[in-house]
């Protein structure tokens, strides 16, 4: 199954070990995220580090395991397909 995330499901994952985060780790799903909403989670960053109580590097690591199973599906195929 094919499912595409949004920014709240993904702040959600980074702020603590919830639910969401183990489904995205554990499944066998296909998630995809929009390129572009990458500067959303960006812009919340001092946010989730507040919340989730990570370092800067810890958010780092997080964010690289994170997208370790979500592909990021780039701008341009996006507009092809809007």
């Amino acid at each position: 199954m094919k499912i595409i995330l949004d920014v709240n499901v993904i702040l959600s994952a980074l702020i603590r070990d919830s639910t969401i985060r183990k489904i995205i780790l554990n499944s066998e799903f296909d998630f995809y995220f929009p390129e572009p909403s990458l500067h959303k989670i960006r812009k919340y960053k001092n946010y989730i580090l507040e919340k989730s109580g990570l370092t800067d590097e810890g958010y780092n690591i997080l964010m690289a395991h994170l997208f370790k199973y979500i592909r990021l599906v780039p701008t341009e195929e996006i507009g092809k397909n809007w």
